[in-house]
């Protein structure tokens, strides 16, 4: 995971790609821009663990991640691929749980 400097006008432009916050006015990006970060994760690379803290929603402006579980034998079952402009871990976001699913990028993302 490498973290990526971003304008705000690039975080306003990537929110406004997502189903959640394409409505939204100029002064609610701006304040939701204000908390975001950019990373970038490598093919393979894990972005989160399935029972651990959930540290907020992402969103995929590159690239494609995948949802996962994996079995107590080790195999893995993907739940779904995720590509640009989706988004994953808002359950944990609003009930304050923990991470429902391991997430992993399949891609430079």
């Amino acid at each position: 995971m490498q973290k990526i400097q971003i304008t705000a006008s690039a975080k306003i432009s990537a929110l406004q790609r997502n189903e959640y916050f394409a409505g939204l006015n100029e002064a609610t990006l701006g304040h939701l821009q204000s908390g975001m970060q950019l990373f970038r994760y490598e093919a393979g690379e894990i972005i989160c663990w399935q029972g651990e803290d959930c540290l907020g929603l992402f969103t995929v402006r590159k690239g494609s991640v995948k949802l996962f579980r994996l079995s107590p034998k080790g195999r893995e079952l993907i739940i779904r691929v995720l590509e640009e402009a989706a988004s994953f871990n808002e359950v944990p976001v609003f009930d304050l749980g923990l991470n429902a699913v391991n997430v992993a990028a399949l891609e430079t993302s």
